[in-house]
């Protein structure tokens, strides 16, 4: 055995580039298995924890008005264990912008409680008593705003100032957005803050009479259990909404992404990790058959099938757990400023969670079991060969049909150095097809990678040239009718067009699956706000009677085309109005249902009424500031605010995309370099050959160049289709409510694969003719017996 322990350490050092290659593809997919199951442990030990001390309640429900006696006896119904009522009123605050409608949502707090549902973490300060406040903590750092601080709110029609007593964070509000119609925050223009009971009491509908009611569920009770039972005793109390822990706009955000993350930690590695167990096998077959005396000598002095097995699976194991290991500790040095970057972004309070060491020895363990797999399946050929055999070449192969033979005229049009490159590639089909695939991988990965930018760039210009084409957007604090809404708005100066539309939340069913979006009802010529169809490249008008779907709603409620789905909204109480799906169109928006105006007043029973104004204007801004003090005006968001806030949310993705991209480079130079390394030793006794025939290593190279050009125009229609594929993995592993994943490629970014790729290639024939020229032509051309 200790020979064949030297033996593998001599044959690790022969082979130590195409070995360094495999380890770091094992290293690149392990590192992002780890960072990625970390950052996922991490984030859901930060929410878990959260929720838990603060005591987030698991069903919402927002009402007229309702008295505290009448919620001790709806807290009786069977499944619920404990509800807790509040006051949860909007508040404009004065003097921080002069073009944007700053909204804070006050919610009450009774300090005489301090085990209640949906607590706040007290950042700085104290905790206010009447004439105070506490403020969100991205609130007040996007407005500026300290400790100390006096504001001015107005508040059901009456202005009040409260002084900042301190800053808070709340599980309600780790993605801080007013509802489920609104998908990116904007922190200079809503908030939330606590104010204590008595104080909220005076300002909305009296002492103990609250609004919103927050409740925890018995263990094992559903909140699908409680719900019929909940609506029927809050109908009385004009019930707004009814809305499950996992519908709560701020959870919903928080719970997606992390979700995302453990998909992304599995889809992600076992791209690199097939490549790296192919590059194994490939190798370990390739040693098997330049060993075969070898092996024959060994066997024929007794050494068992087992040990010559395990000797080569040594080569495979060593690779695994040197890759495993880099991968695992570059996986830990990205996780800490990952997940620092990730509670910023969702305001969780920091965490120490220790490094889980179950996914280190996971990461260790896929590592080692790849490189044993790709060592076994490259050299179980052993198993076959008998003493005599072994010590005997390998038969050539017989050339069944020769594709010069049949098409001469390709045989005219090469010179002799392409010809003998030609035939090389079609008479080693196995060697060949191995170069083009890992030239065909290199390509799809860098191309993958660098169209992460384009994402975002196609992700910004669809929506805000071939969607939402309107300058400003205007949504009031409660529907109005129609003809007033455009009549006031075509008399607004500087106005070009005007259209007005219905959004409102949704719950959508279909048989037992449920999801609740944002339905967005549009005028039948709205030109706006279009529904833009990504595949066919055609704008879709909404349809006169029932709904129409985006592709990742219809794939989240399994429903398709002549499917009738049950709506229920805040103007059909507890009645269920049935809308038939119209069709299903791919948006890049995520989850999005349309709905024409008309057709919804129909369905719905309700008169013309609409929640928001859209603007052609030349100047927004003049027009913002005419409307700020307006009461019935709730935001105001002009498409040069709605970019920026793209850009920050996307901006949080940077780190990550250029993580990626510069990944990928690396992989796709590992790819290509080590396919052309292993097929250079193969071939070592050709080369030696030719140069024993007079043949210059400069002329050897032109062979070798024009077999790896070839292969490598080969590999670009399939690395295209293999970059289709890898992105349709992805979308399919994201599941994203603001936006689907763009399966679109540029062209800039095939062409920059392209460029990496050929660099690569270039540089591999540099190599490949240097070599040949130290070829030691005695030692390569004796005989193998």
């Amino acid at each position: 055995m200790v020979t064949l322990w030297k033996q593998a350490v001599r044959g690790v050092w022969r082979g130590r580039k195409s070995y360094l290659a495999c380890i770091v593809l094992l290293t690149m997919g392990i590192m992002v298995y780890v960072s990625y199951q970390l950052l996922y442990v991490n984030l859901s030990s930060a929410q878990k924890q959260f929720y838990a001390s603060q005591r987030f309640a698991d069903g919402f429900a927002s009402v007229d008005a309702i008295p505290a006696g009448a919620v001790k006896n709806i807290s009786d119904i069977k499944g619920i264990a404990r509800m807790d009522s509040s006051i949860v009123l909007d508040a404009r605050v004065m003097g921080l912008s002069d073009t944007k409608i700053v909204t804070l949502r006050l919610n009450s707090f009774d300090p005489e409680e301090p085990e209640r549902l949906n607590n706040f973490v007290l950042e700085k300060g104290t905790v206010p008593e009447n004439g105070g406040l506490l403020i969100g903590q991205t609130f007040a750092a996007a407005n500026r705003l300290s400790v100390g601080d006096t504001i001015r709110l107005i508040v059901n029609g009456r202005e009040i100032e409260r002084q900042i007593t301190g800053i808070a964070q709340s599980p309600e509000y780790v993605y801080v957005i007013p509802d489920t119609g609104q998908l990116l925050p904007d922190d200079r223009a809503f908030g939330f803050a606590f104010v204590p009971k008595a104080d909220l009491e005076v300002l909305g509908n009296g002492k103990g009479i609250a609004n919103r009611l927050s409740f925890l569920l018995q263990k094992g009770a559903t909140f699908r259990q409680v719900e019929a039972p909940l609506r029927e005793a809050l109908e009385p109390y004009g019930l707004r909404s009814l809305t499950a822990r996992k519908d709560q706009p701020s959870h919903a955000m928080l719970q997606q992404e992390i979700d995302q993350l453990g998909n992304m930690s599995t889809s992600i590695p076992t791209v690199f990790i097939v490549m790296s167990v192919m590059i194994l096998y490939i190798m370990l077959k390739r040693m098997i058959e330049q060993e075969r005396v070898q092996i024959g000598t060994l066997k024929a002095f007794g050494f068992s099938n087992p040990a010559i097995v395990l000797h080569y699976l040594s080569y495979g194991g060593v690779t695994g757990a040197v890759g495993g290991a880099a991968g695992v500790l570059l996986g830990l040095l990205m996780t800490g400023g990952m997940t620092k970057l990730y509670l910023d972004y969702f305001s969780l309070p920091a965490i120490q969670v220790p490094p889980d060491p179950f996914y280190i020895l996971m990461g260790l363990l896929i590592a080692v079991l790849s490189g044993l797999v790709g060592a076994f399946v490259g050299v179980r050929g052993v198993l076959r060969l008998e003493p005599g055999e072994a010590m005997r070449p390998p038969s050539p192969p017989v050339v069944k049909s020769d594709l010069f033979v049949r098409l001469p005229v390709i045989r005219k049009l090469l010179t002799s150095y392409g010809f003998m490159a030609a035939r090389n590639i079609t008479r080693n089909k196995f060697r060949s097809s191995f170069v083009l695939l890992g030239m065909a991988f290199a390509f799809a990965i860098t191309a993958f990678m660098a169209s992460y930018g384009d994402m975002f760039k196609i992700l910004m210009l669809d929506q805000f040239t071939k969607v939402e084409v309107y300058d400003l957007k205007i949504t009031l604090k409660n529907p109005a009718g129609v003809s007033s809404v455009l009549e006031t708005a075509d008399a607004l100066k500087g106005v070009d067009s005007a259209e007005a539309i219905l959004e409102l939340p949704a719950e959508l069913h279909l048989e037992h699956l449920e999801e609740t979006v944002s339905l967005t009802a549009l005028p039948a010529d709205a030109r706006l706000y279009r529904i833009y169809d990504v595949d066919s490249g055609q704008t879709r008008r909404p349809p006169e009677e029932g709904i129409l779907l985006s592709s990742t709603l219809a794939k989240k409620l399994q429903a398709k085309r002549g499917d009738v789905l049950t709506v229920r909204t805040p103007y059909t109480g507890d009645r269920d109005i049935p809308l038939p799906v119209m069709g299903v169109v791919r948006t890049n928006s995520g989850s999005s249902a349309f709905v024409s105006l008309e057709g919804i007043w129909n369905a719905l029973d309700i008169p013309p009424t609409v929640s928001s104004i859209l603007l052609s204007a030349k100047d927004p801004q003049a027009i913002k500031a005419e409307l700020t003090d307006m009461k019935n005006v709730a935001a105001m968001t002009d498409q040069e605010e709605a970019k920026a806030s793209y850009t920050d949310m996307f901006s949080t993705y940077s780190i990550l995309m250029e993580m990626m991209q510069g990944i990928g480079m690396i992989i796709a130079f590992a790819i290509i370099t080590n396919t052309a390394s292993i097929s250079l030793s193969e071939r070592k006794r050709e080369y030696a050959t030719m140069r024993v025939l007079g043949m210059h290593p400069k002329e050897i190279g032109k062979v070798v160049s024009f077999e790896y050009w070839v292969l490598s125009l080969g590999a670009l229609p399939l690395g295209i289709l293999l970059t289709r594929m890898i992105k349709q993995a992805m979308a399919a592993t994201i599941d994203s409510n603001l936006f689907t994943m763009p399966l679109h490629t540029s062209p800039e970014s095939y062409l920059s694969a392209a460029v990496l790729c050929a660099a690569t290639v270039a540089l591999s024939n540099c190599l490949a003719r240097r070599r040949i020229s130290k070829f030691d032509m005695v030692e390569v051309l004796k005989e193998r017996e």
